[in-house]
């Protein structure tokens, strides 16, 4: 019968404290029939917080009023659920109300009801500019818009156009009816708003969005989000001081700490949530126009020290950035090197599937062009010392035929890992052998029936035309051939010490297939060139000698075929004397 206010926030306390009426009370703030607000914001904290109910002066004085009930009050956790939960709805109370202060304290306790609680309600509160350094005193204010233009577009959802125009009009600022030099915030309805996710941008906001990105001085806002300015739940930040809160966040994340930190666990999860891309592929919610992370904070350099972080949630918080930065990034493939390198496998992973990944529409915004790749950054591929590496550069010369540079190639023989000699020469082999085609001939493509106006086959590309010079002089090339043939393979390493694979796979070539190829490619230019002819048949008569059977016969008819190109050698001849 009687207002819940007029007992008093001190009677209303005490019930919700009492063992006889704590149900009741609950009850009747759930139904509304108690406002959250004759409690106050001051004794909901305590009663959410343990260490604020430990300190609160309400509470000693309470329990030392001689009251039986009270004497032994303690702690209540089941009303601290009912507590943050009356706190985390901001129809009730403000960002401000509740206190930046101390839900930083909650966000750094290792209890998951008070640290899930704080990050929660610090994402949806909070834009980045609150966390700029200095600020944490400034109290939000209603907005004074001071004779600046106002747009307003689309439909609206909590109020009508002419309603918000009044307010507009209240908050001394004036509404125009098109762009304008000088506008100051283009308002866009929430119902059916491309900002949170629904419909086509219309004219108007793309417009307002070029303008943006010619310098003008235009905010484009939600229908809820002016709404909030207005009433002063929520304040305006300068570029600066955004760029300054998502510099503090970011610190939270590099400092040196535990894994677990949860400080650096709210900072990394605040600016995911915070990420336009991030937050609508993953949360399905765009970000609130003014509460985004700024693209240009974003950059490789920031974030690329995070990848060689000991830490895995911090190196995993990297790679999901990258997921949706690396081609806006576009870093120097010599700065990949590095990161191909990394000691921590996820990293290595990463930066593989993006050198090798195609150009489906799912990759786009991590994937590597590969007509930036160069051949001197994919050679140090092949010639870093971590395996991996060295595996990502073989399978990039095997994606991309144009870095199949013979010379630059042939640089590669004198590596220590088997594997990197085998791809060069299967590859040298691709490139000089003899094809058995026509120089210059192209496969036809066979045409679908019902596609292409003219009805004709179209030519599809050929095989790379043959190299013009030799990978190496022929003190080379017969040294190379040499320790090929006559070398002792290296045993396979253990499986108990070998790295753990990622990235691409090669398989293993065996030294047999690798000693076939040298002959078959040596062969093939022998046959082309007399006096480099002369260099090889010696080796291949040594060769000869063999106990493969499979090797023997490949050098019998290597001679054969040089000499029927180059009768004058003499080879079957001596052979048979």
């Amino acid at each position: 019968r009687f207002p819940a206010s007029e007992f008093g926030p001190d009677f209303l306390r005490r019930m919700l404290l009492h063992p006889h009426c704590s149900q009741a009370m609950v009850s009747w703030l759930s139904e509304g029939r108690v406002k959250a607000a004759d409690l106050g914001v001051e004794f909901l904290r305590a009663l959410a917080f343990k260490p604020t109910w430990e300190a609160d002066a309400w509470v000693a004085a309470l329990k030392s009023s001689g009251r039986a009930w009270a004497k032994e009050l303690e702690f209540n956790e089941g009303l601290s659920k009912v507590a943050l939960e009356l706190l985390g709805d901001t129809r009730k109370f403000s960002p401000d109300e509740v206190g930046k202060e101390w839900l930083m304290a909650l966000v750094e306790r290792s209890e998951s009801q008070y640290h899930d609680f704080a990050v929660d309600y610090m994402v949806k509160a909070f834009v980045p500019g609150d966390f700029a350094p200095g600020d944490d005193d400034e109290a939000r204010r209603a907005l004074d818009l001071g004779g600046k233009a106002v747009l307003l577009a689309g439909s609206f959802k909590a109020t009508s156009a002419d309603e918000l125009a009044d307010k507009i009009t209240a908050a001394g600022g004036r509404v125009v009816d098109e762009l304008v030099d000088g506008l100051a915030y283009l308002v866009i309805g929430d119902e059916g708003s491309p900002l949170l996710g629904g419909g086509r941008k219309s004219s108007t906001q793309v417009a307002a969005e070029k303008r943006i990105e010619q310098g003008a001085p235009l905010r484009i806002t939600s229908e809820a989000a002016f709404l909030q300015l207005l009433a002063g739940e929520r304040r305006e930040f300068s570029e600066e001081a955004t760029l300054a809160g998502s510099e503090r966040l970011f610190s939270m994340i590099a400092r040196p700490g535990s894994a677990d930190a949860p400080l650096a666990a709210f900072a990394r999860a605040y600016i995911l949530r915070h990420h336009p891309d991030i937050s609508l592929a993953v949360h399905d919610r765009p970000v609130e126009p003014g509460a985004e992370i700024p693209r240009r904070f974003l950059t490789f350099e920031r974030v690329r020290p995070l990848f060689h972080d000991g830490r895995f949630p911090v190196r995993a918080f990297a790679i999901e950035l990258a997921r949706y930065e690396l081609a806006r990034w576009d870093p120097e493939i010599t700065a990949l090197v590095g990161l191909a390198e990394a000691p921590y496998a996820e990293v290595r992973e990463f930066i593989a599937r993006a050198l090798t990944a195609d150009a489906s529409p799912e990759h786009r915004r991590y994937r590597v062009d590969p007509e930036r790749l160069t051949a001197d950054a994919v050679y140090a591929f092949c010639e870093s010392l971590v395996p991996s590496a060295r595996a990502l550069g073989m399978a990039l010369i095997a994606k991309n035929p144009r870095l199949a540079i013979p010379e630059e190639l042939f640089r590669l023989t004198e590596s220590p890992d088997r594997q990197v000699v085998a791809f060069v020469i299967n590859t040298v082999w691709s490139l000089y052998r003899d094809r058995g085609i026509t120089p210059h001939w192209r496969p036809p493509r066979a045409s679908r029936k019902g596609t292409g106006s003219s009805g004709q086959i179209e030519e599809s590309a050929g095989p790379p035309p043959r190299p013009e010079g030799r990978p190496a002089d022929d003190a080379a090339l017969r040294e190379f051939m040499r320790r090929v043939l006559f070398a002792v393979p290296p045993a396979k390493s253990s499986s108990a010490t070998a790295e753990p694979s990622t990235g691409p796979k090669l398989r293993p070539v065996p030294a047999r297939r690798a000693k076939l190829a040298l002959v078959a490619v040596m062969r093939d230019l022998a046959v082309g060139e007399r006096a480099f002819a002369g260099v090889v048949a010696p080796l291949l008569k040594e060769f000869m000698g063999s106990r493969g059977a499979s090797e023997r016969a490949a050098c019998m008819v290597a001679l054969a075929r040089i000499a029927r190109a180059h009768a004058d050698l003499n080879l079957l001849t001596e052979d048979a004397a």
